[in-house]
């Protein structure tokens, strides 16, 4: 078995049928899908068992609902193929995709994992293309792409990694229980601190569609679980940290743009509440520290630490 796919579905009614069709509809052969539902309440059972009937390397397993984290951790602990992949119930690839994963580990099986580019759709229109050809065929190791990733010279999301199965048994990585945002970048992150070798192409495979009803609710809103996630992701890599001290201007860097992104997605959101406006106010100490990374980004973090916090949360509370 060369890839096992795993997808957490919770309530998927909607769309896990077309989701399996676009799958199947790429060839599966020495591959095998392994939906974990997280305790759904309508029809997802149903539709998937339609597909599991009829595919001897489809399987579903069901536990309580516990979480996306939960749900992909199960499918790694049963999965069987020597990589795997984390596919979401709702998202895409572009055609031929599965045949390009299969070809890159058939000829070269060597590398921890294999990233590639990926596509923003809102609405089912493409917002945005995180492909880097410069990078193009290039192999790194894993402290070596985790630099560039913290400096934001490079992007991908865990839907745009192929990971060894083997790597995630011998280091124990495993998603952080109870997470339901930013679950999927700390898990990235911890991946590419112990991945020895990691081949990149430039290619566009994994799509990634942004819902109205998705738990990001299309960045429409903010919740204080979105601003847990940055203090989860604070701890992960002052784990990495102590391993790797030479990191330090660049997880100075990652987490001064979390926290301008985060600042940026709560000002254009509905919500304002107090105890946010407050984290925000207290958290900006993070600007300060110096940092290492992308030129632009550095500027907006210098002019950011110009302005008191309070005033710009203050001016966009009258436009919420």
């Amino acid at each position: 078995m060369l890839i096992s796919i795993i997808i957490p579905t919770y309530n998927s009614e909607g769309f896990i049928e077309k989701t399996l069709e676009m799958l199947l509809s790429q060839g599966l052969d020495d591959c095998e899908i392994i939906i974990i539902d997280d305790g759904s309440t309508d029809n997802t059972h149903k539709i998937c068992k339609r597909f599991i009937d009829d595919h001897h390397n489809m399987r579903f397993i069901n536990i309580p609902h516990a979480g996306v984290s939960a749900a992909r951790n199960t499918g790694v602990k049963n999965a069987c193929g020597e990589y795997v992949y984390f596919f979401d119930s709702d998202d895409a690839l572009t055609p031929n995709s599965m045949s390009e994963f299969k070809n890159m580990v058939r000829k070269n099986n060597l590398y921890d994992i294999y990233a590639f580019g990926c596509q923003f759709k809102v609405n089912d229109k493409i917002k945005k293309s995180y492909s880097y050809p410069w990078y193009n065929n290039r192999v790194f190791s894993g402290i070596e792409l985790l630099y560039i990733y913290l400096e934001k010279k490079i992007s991908f999301l865990i839907c745009s990694l192929l990971i060894r199965r083997e790597l995630l048994i011998q280091k124990n990585i495993l998603f952080m229980p109870g997470v339901i945002i930013g679950e999927d970048v700390e898990f990235t992150l911890l991946v590419l601190s112990y991945a020895q070798t990691i081949y990149y192409t430039s290619k566009s495979f994994f799509i990634y569609q942004i819902r109205n009803d998705s738990t990001s609710k299309g960045y429409k809103t903010y919740s204080i679980e979105r601003f847990d996630a940055v203090k989860i992701i604070e701890n992960r890599l002052l784990e990495i940290y102590n391993r790797y001290q030479k990191l330090l201007l660049q997880i100075n860097f990652f987490m001064a743009n979390l926290y301008t992104a985060n600042l940026y997605f709560y000002l254009r959101s509905t919500v304002r509440d107090a105890h946010i406006n407050q984290l925000f106010i207290e958290y900006k100490q993070i600007l300060r520290k110096k940092s290492k990374g992308e030129f632009r980004r550095l500027v907006i973090f210098a002019c950011l630490r110009m302005l008191p916090i309070y005033i710009l949360l203050r001016v966009f509370s009258k436009y919420k």
